[in-house]
């Protein structure tokens, strides 16, 4: 009668253990899906904002190069003019150059 129940709380004993690994693999898996979920969610993420990127260099061409041809040759140009006439307030000295 006492080896039946050795044998049964054995028993009893192994089928905890399995469940308990069963839980363990299934939260295991549960991790891995979220994960998973979480690594598409930031691809397309990414993807959105290099979609934007491109959209925003695309519209931003014609106002850099309005800057380029029409306003940095200007301001390097009143630059130097400062540098060398060294002038005490600066923004008085590119108004009356130009």
């Amino acid at each position: 009668m006492e080896k039946l129940r050795e044998l049964e709380n054995e028993k009893l004993k192994n089928q905890r253990i399995q469940e308990q690994k069963e839980q363990e693999q299934e939260i295991l898996k549960e991790k891995e899906r979220v994960l998973k979920e979480e690594n598409e969610e930031n691809m397309k993420i990414e993807q959105l904002r290099l979609s934007e990127n491109n959209i925003l260099d695309v519209r931003s061409q014609p106002l850099r190069q309005y800057l380029a041809d029409c306003v940095i040759p200007y301001l390097t140009e009143g630059l130097i003019q400062i540098y060398k006439g060294n002038p005490e307030n600066a923004l008085d000295f590119l108004v009356i150059i130009y």
